[in-house]
């Protein structure tokens, strides 16, 4: 599967698996996706490499976010 690498890219792989994330607090959402992220690896579904790109991609995020403020 051939992702550009931005969070859309994450919510959307997110969705196939029904995990639809929105809180109304980004830092929160950010925390729940990697979460889920987890869960998916954990159980074998999500191969290391997409998986290792996606926590990078919500990292990232997340310092931007936290630089913000």
């Amino acid at each position: 599967m051939m992702m550009s690498g931005t969070m859309y890219d994450v919510r959307k792989y997110l969705r196939a698996y029904n995990a639809f994330i929105y809180t109304g607090d980004k830092l929160t959402d950010l925390d729940l996706i990697e979460f889920e992220l987890n869960e998916l690896k954990e159980n074998g579904f999500i191969e290391q490499d997409l998986y290792l790109k996606f926590i990078l991609i919500v990292r990232k995020e997340r310092r931007l976010l936290k630089n913000e403020n």
